[in-house]
């Protein structure tokens, strides 16, 4: 009885639309870092856990800032009451991205001694005034894939993140072997993200605006969906705080080899299952914003994804926990068996991370943004 049960409910998944959505999203978000994955143990032999941890920081910096570069008014293209809103939140949330860099920019002229005191950046010496640039093409690339997945178009998001993997893969192996070590993933990382951009605005046939008429819409645009900066900003930022401020600290009190080790760790398994949660998420909050319009049984879609994130991480967690030492010194070189233990560590934390943010999306379908405020901010 019980194995029929799991086998009925495991065709009803597998022949749900969120089932079909979720296989090309996530097998494009598998094989971006599959490709990500298979050249670490190339980029692990041709650069240093020191050059590792300075490249760390540098995209540390941009993960923190950058999803708030919106204002959070990229969540609302998805959930938008109609196309034209969509259409036009994702001018709005772009133009709102490129003043919020500019003025990081600023600060970071103007304050720059005081704030690499404070993180210990000084080795990113002129790659510091490129923090502002990458934050905006990220959060531009966030606005796409945003739009995309208003339209469904699910399969051109899945392009756009191996496109990126693979361009950031060739061009890390190529400039490393040339010798430019300390710049090479900065370059690479860089590049890679204006590639995917050309590609996916050249892809996008269906995105004609009328930017003067947008523009003037700024102001209704801002009012009419100023929920998502009030309850979500703050708690955004503290998310994604409390996620690199390992990397903080490691930089502040430790070596930057240590910070390498650290970061290879996260890259390798906790943003893997970020990825896979991302998409996952762009899914979750289009489907659960639908069965809340059609009066579904939402309780129950919780339930299922609830089982499908479980059994997603469970394997894996439990063979890193107990071996991933030997793991990590057999694929990346024995300089980085530290980073096996790193992950020994983190992978129960970073198991129930990767549940709690796939579901959290359904605060903003519910409109209940203040419940996962203050939930952030009791977390942080």
């Amino acid at each position: 009885m019980i194995v029929n049960k799991f086998k009925k409910l495991y065709l009803r998944i597998k022949s749900s639309a969120f089932f079909q959505h979720f296989s090309i999203l996530v097998s494009g978000a598998v094989l971006a870092k599959v490709i990500t994955l298979l050249i670490y143990p190339i980029i692990t032999r041709i650069y240093s856990p020191e050059e590792f941890g300075t490249f760390s920081l540098f995209t540390s910096i941009i993960i923190v800032l950058a999803p708030i570069s919106m204002l959070r008014y990229n969540i609302a293209i998805v959930t938008a009451d109609n196309d034209n809103d969509s259409k036009n939140l994702f001018i709005f949330s772009i133009s709102v991205s490129l003043l919020f860099s500019m003025l990081v920019l600023l600060f970071f002229i103007l304050g720059e001694n005081f704030f690499k005191n404070i993180l210990d950046a000084h080795k990113l010496n002129l790659w510091w005034y490129l923090i502002p640039l990458c934050i905006f093409v990220t959060s531009f690339n966030d606005a796409i894939t945003r739009y995309l997945n208003r339209s469904k178009n699910y399969i051109l998001i899945s392009k756009i993140n191996v496109i990126r993997s693979f361009s950031y893969s060739i061009m890390a192996i190529t400039i490393g072997y040339v010798g430019l070590t300390y710049s090479g993933l900065f370059i690479a990382h860089i590049l890679a993200i204006f590639i995917s951009i050309i590609f996916a605005v050249t892809s996008m046939n269906s995105l004609k605006v009328n930017f003067l008429k947008i523009y003037k819409n700024f102001s209704n645009l801002f009012k009419k969906y100023i929920g998502f900066p009030k309850y979500d900003l703050l708690a955004t930022f503290l998310n994604n705080l409390t996620t690199m401020m390992p990397i903080f600290f490691l930089n502040k009190f430790f070596s930057y080899e240590i910070v390498g080790q650290y970061a290879l760790a996260v890259k390798t398994v906790f943003f893997p299952l970020t990825f896979i949660s991302s998409s996952l998420s762009t899914i979750h909050l289009r489907k659960s914003k639908e069965l809340i319009d059609k009066q579904g049984n939402l309780k129950w879609y919780m339930i299922k994804l609830f089982l499908i994130l479980f059994f997603i991480v469970l394997v894996p967690s439990l063979i890193l926990f107990f071996h991933a030492p030997e793991i990590f010194s057999y694929i990346f070189g024995s300089d980085w068996r530290l980073s096996g233990r790193f992950v020994q560590i983190l992978i129960p934390a970073l198991s129930f991370i990767f549940i709690v943010s796939t579901l959290s999306p359904i605060f903003y379908s519910t409109g209940k943004m203040n419940l996962f405020s203050n939930w952030s901010k009791i977390y942080f």
